[in-house]
């Protein structure tokens, strides 16, 4: 349909050219004629013919009805059924349609018209909707056949036809359908035609009547046309003939219309024009009417009140409309000019114009040319428009429109108040403006100026201003007006350069001045209500800008300490949209293992092993934890994740929703637990051996109780038996198995670590070759002892006895699992932290320990051995765990060797895997110099005099202190608790040279005991002895005023001659003379 062709006919220009356009943007294309015979020729050589035919009524030469009939003639019988629309400002309702039918027409639009009822209109005739075109014919007879007859023949001339036989038929038809042509028969069976003719032809019915009668009558003839019928037919008669004379009747009436309708609006005009002067003259606007030489025809009053002239001015040719164009507009004004008087289409021209006094005004000036009833070019009817005040509107909203443009796109405070003032100076016209803003409470800053007399003031130079101007801005709620009071600093320069302040504009934010604008000419101005108006907008904007700006920089500073903060946070921190990441900080990179590119766009999933440790799916538990958290419930879950390369790490995740603008995220905090889990696992260990070194160590002190009375009797009877007899040797049998046990009471207080240390440097490698060549003479000889020392390295700073113990159970274990023979290598070398040194493994144990020192010695032990799992390994420190079989193991070797190291403040690490042998790491601090260990030599028993009080809870070591003490000449004394070891010592304390104290009883500990001594006697010599070792805590026991202590079980020889130390002792030297501390020495 769009690429149908229209044919437009209308003489009026301006109608042609607006009706064209609006055609052709809606797709169609479109010939334009401003006269009917160019049309006609259009319409000879179009081919194909037109679809569609646009045309106006009132045009000269040819009119719009021939044309209309023209087309519906024989001559051009290709378009006598192209839809005809026809548009026209003379005719409307009801004469437009009847007019319309009249000469063939499909549609009618009045002018004028809105574009949307154009278009509708030509759509709907393209598309085939047209109105009917047939005439509708009433044929009131009562004669069937004659009714019959005429019916056949008006319907062959296409016509529709309806008939009645009677009178009141007829009538009622009438009514209904009204026709547009009436055939009456005169004589009827309830009344006679002419009876009828005045109710067929009251207004507003357009029906032409032609009366039929056999009656010869010439004087029925002359009435009945009297009576308004037109035309009358004698029976009989061809039908042919009352079609055609139909045909007649109907044209001659169209015609009497027109020119009715004609005369009618010639006369309106004519009184139009007549009105318009009468009316014009009270108007607002300046209201012309030019003759056809461009003299003025007519010019109302108003004319003086926008130009100055007055109208006799205008009307007797002393000023014109090219006079009055402004410079600018000169050309513009007389192309208007020529175009008016030449007979052109009316057009609105916004132009500017000079008054009297020189002053330009903006002005629209509207007209449209007058055109007699012949087509004939009879002048200009127009209106001026004074648009000053419009136009000043519109430029300011233009101001206000591009500075809002570029403020969007600016985010500097100073380039956003700089276009601010230079929109200020072009919107109220004035020649410069300055812009102050305030920087406390006595001074401004001249930040900008355009066009302006502050070329002395360097930008951002501040300077006071008088109090009193300030005042009045920051009271004032408009722009301030001359006169003014601005103080010197302002007023100088101004008046200095001829400036005139025309306005003062202040800026508040919040109620607070925090700005203000000056603006001044060369020649005062009028600042009127537009100018102070657009002011009082463009303060907002100011305001709105320096708050805009502040807002921005502190965002910029929340969002930088954000980046900081998210950035460098200890945690990884992710950002989720539809479950996706969408940011993460660079922690999250370092932990995932991979760069931020690669995380972006993946899913928790993604990074998520398939199951979880609870043995459940990560699939499944993902979506509840985002269903949740996107609910508002926050989520805090443990996790595993995996990294790209396939290593698992354990975390915890806290997981929020957050609002972002108007989206719905959530934020991920992921913290890496790996190592706290380490820690704990470490920390739940420490405690578990903590606990059961407890147990251990009070077994151990309990059994060193029974041992230490065991070992004192066999020590008696030894001294009682001849060293040959049998008895002798059953001795020594008892002996070694209390030694053993011993030995096992020992393992029990180093895993317990309450053996003591005498810590010493020693030779770390000279302890391994005294353990290899041990172990050379009792270990399967298929097993190869493999040294590799480091002989440079410094010495140890530990207990040589107990590290040789640690060096010797971690040898036998290994060759305890080499039951078919391999090799047992041992490896020492050094490492210093200050200094990177050593292989990979050696520094990613030493990085995860919590090794205090810089400096130590690694000692590795390793087998080719059956090696063990993970669960082993896991647990091979702890106490009692073995995986030997019954009797063959205690479970207590490897814990005491972690023990060890432990009091050595070291580190013991293991590799293992089934089959591939085991490897143990252990570091141990380095000293400096090796010291020489000094020899102990052991004397028979020593006997002595005095009075000794022994204080114990255990019977037989009560018992046994006693005969043993008698044995070696002393008078004893014995006690079985603390409180009974006070009252013997208050009733004997002038007698008793010493006391030997048990540290731990019931009632009364040791300590205690001691202490309520010290007050009977304070110079009382006391020894304190105890299943524990005492190594670590000698001074404080020396503090409490102890001559020493001794260690359960101990032989005759230890107690003899720690007795005689004590008891040779100075007197004023108690508790603080030197001790040579003999434990745990078994002979």
């Amino acid at each position: 349909m769009n690429d149908a062709r229209i044919l437009l006919v209308n003489d009026d220009v301006f109608q042609l050219s607006l009706i064209a356009n609006f055609l052709e943007r809606e797709g169609w294309n479109v010939v334009s004629c401003s006269q009917t015979e160019k049309a006609l020729e259009e319409i000879e050589k179009a081919s194909p013919p037109f679809d569609l035919i646009i045309t106006d009524l009132h045009m000269p030469v040819i009119d719009g009805w021939r044309f209309c009939r023209l087309l519906r003639s024989e001559e051009f019988k290709q378009y006598n059924k192209t839809p005809l629309l026809v548009v026209s400002a003379t005719f409307s309702g009801v004469d437009a349609e009847s007019i319309t039918r009249d000469i063939g027409a499909n549609a009618f639009l009045p002018i004028p018209f809105k574009t949307e009822d154009l278009k509708s209109a030509v759509i709907n005739l393209l598309e085939g909707k047209v109105h009917s075109l047939k005439k509708r014919v009433l044929v009131i007879e009562d004669s069937k056949s004659q009714r019959h007859l005429i019916r056949k023949t008006f319907e062959k001339a296409d016509f529709i036809v309806y008939e009645a036989s009677t009178g009141r038929e007829g009538v009622a038809l009438f009514q209904k359908v009204n026709p547009d042509i009436i055939i009456l028969d005169y004589q009827l069976p309830d009344i006679t035609g002419d009876k009828l003719i005045s109710k067929f032809k009251k207004p507003p019915s357009l029906a032409s009547v032609i009366l039929i009668t056999v009656e010869p009558s010439t004087k029925l003839a002359v009435r009945i046309l009297r009576l308004g019928a037109d035309a009358y037919v004698r029976k009989p008669f061809e039908p042919e003939y009352l079609v055609d004379l139909a045909y007649k009747t109907q044209r001659e009436r169209a015609l009497l219309r027109i020119e009715d309708l004609l005369e009618k609006r010639t006369r309106e005009l004519r009184e139009s024009r007549e009105s318009f002067q009468t009316v014009a003259d009270f108007t607002f606007n300046w209201e012309f009417w030019l003759n056809p030489d461009g003299s003025f025809a007519y010019c109302s009053p108003s004319c003086e009140r926008i130009t100055g002239y007055t109208k006799e001015e205008f009307l007797e040719g002393k000023v014109s409309f090219v006079d009055l164009a402004h410079p600018d507009d000169k050309k513009l004004m007389q192309s208007f000019y020529g175009n008016a008087l030449g007979g052109g289409s009316g057009q609105e021209l916004p132009c500017k114009i000079r008054d009297k006094e020189g002053q330009t005004h903006w002005v629209a000036i509207t007209w449209r040319p007058i055109v007699k009833e012949n087509g004939v070019f009879n002048g200009v009817r127009g209106s001026v428009h004074d648009i000053t005040s419009r136009q000043k509107v519109e430029r300011q909203q233009n101001i206000f429109r591009n500075l809002a443009y570029s403020l969007s796109n600016i985010h500097s405070l100073d380039k956003a108040l700089s276009l601010c003032l230079r929109a200020a100076v072009k919107g109220i016209d004035v020649d410069f403006g300055a812009l102050f803003l305030i920087t406390d409470d006595k001074r401004v800053e001249c930040r900008y100026q355009f066009g302006g007399p502050f070329d002395e003031l360097q930008i951002r130079e501040s300077f006071e201003i008088d109090p009193k101007f300030r005042k009045s801005l920051q009271e004032t709620q408009s722009v301030l007006l001359p006169p003014f009071d601005m103080g010197s600093s302002l007023t100088r320069p101004l008046a200095d350069r001829g400036i005139s302040v025309d306005a003062i504009l202040p800026v508040k934010l919040e109620g607070k001045l925090r700005a203000f604008l000056i603006f001044g000419s060369r020649r005062s101005r009028f600042i009127g209500k537009l100018e102070v108006r657009f002011l009082e907008i463009l303060a907002d904007q100011i305001s709105n800008t320096i708050s805009r700006a502040e807002l921005e920089e502190a965002l910029r500073r929340s969002e930088a300490k954000f980046r900081s903060l998210f950035e460098f946070a200890g945690d990884a921190i992710f950002i989720l949209k539809d479950e996706e990441f969408v940011e993460c900080n660079a922690k999250a990179s370092e932990m995932f293992g991979c760069d931020r590119k690669e995380i972006i766009g993946q899913t928790l999933l993604d990074f998520s092993p398939e199951i979880q440790p609870n043995g459940e799916k990560s699939s499944e538990l993902i979506p509840e934890k985002i269903s949740r958290a996107l609910e508002g419930e926050p989520q805090f879950y443990y996790w595993q994740h995996r990294r790209p390369s396939g290593e698992v790490f354990d975390t915890e995740i806290s997981l929020n929703r957050i609002e972002l603008g108007d989206e719905i995220y959530l934020q991920a905090i992921i913290r890496d637990i790996t190592e706290r889990k380490r820690l704990e696992a470490q920390l739940q260990h420490a405690q578990k051996m903590e606990a059961i070194g407890t147990l251990a160590g009070g077994i151990a002190h309990d059994f060193n109780n029974i041992l230490g009375g065991i070992m004192g009797y066999i020590d008696l009877l030894k001294m009682e038996m001849k060293p040959e007899s049998k008895q002798q040797k059953i001795l020594m049998t008892i002996e070694n198995a209390g030694k053993r046990a011993i030995e096992l009471t020992k393992q029990l207080l180093m895993f317990s670590r309450k053996e003591g240390l005498e810590t010493r440097c020693f030779d770390i490698n000279g302890s391994i070759k005294n353990v290899s060549s041990l172990l050379s003479r009792t270990v399967d000889k298929r097993i190869e002892i493999v040294l590799d020392l480091d002989e440079n390295i410094p010495g140890v700073i530990g207990d040589s006895g107990q590290l040789e113990q640690m060096i010797m159970n971690l040898c036998v274990n290994a060759s305890d699992a080499m039951p078919q023979g391999g090799i047992l290598r041992i490896k020492t070398g050094f490492v210093d932290l200050d200094y990177v040194n050593g292989d990979a493994r050696i520094w990613k144990y030493l990085r995860g320990s919590d090794l205090e020192e810089k400096r130590y010695i690694v000692l590795e032990i390793s087998d080719t051995g059956c090696g063990m799992d993970e669960e082993t390994r896991r647990r091979i420190f702890e106490p009692f765990f073995t995986t030997k079989e019954v009797g063959k193991g205690t479970g207590l070797g490897l814990a005491m060797v972690y023990g060890i190291v432990k009091n050595h403040k070291g580190s013991i690490h293991v590799e293992s895997k089934p089959g591939e042998g085991t490897l143990f790491t252990i570091f141990l601090p380095a000293g400096d110099e090796v010291e020489k260990e000094e020899q102990i030599h052991f004397e028979e028993p020593a006997k002595g005099t005095g009075t000794i009080l022994v204080v114990d809870d255990e019977e037989i070591i009560r018992n046994m202190l006693t005969e043993i003490l008698q044995k070696l000449g002393y008078k004893v004394l014995a006690a079985a608790d603390g409180r009974e070891g006070v009252e013997v010592f208050e009733k004997n304390h002038k007698d008793i040279d010493l006391v030997i104290l048990d540290m731990n009883m019931p009632v009364m500990g040791g300590i205690e005991t001691f202490q309520k001594i010290k007050e009977i006697d304070p110079d009382v010599r006391a020894l304190l002895a105890t299943g524990f070792s005492m190594a670590k805590n000698t001074r404080d026991i020396l503090d409490e005023g102890f001559v020493g202590y001794i260690t359960k079980p101990f032989t005759i020889n230890q107690l003899s001659e720690k007795i005689h130390e004590v008891m040779d002792a100075d007197p004023v030297c108690k508790g603080s003379a030197p001790i040579t501390a003999i434990e745990n020495v078994i002979n």
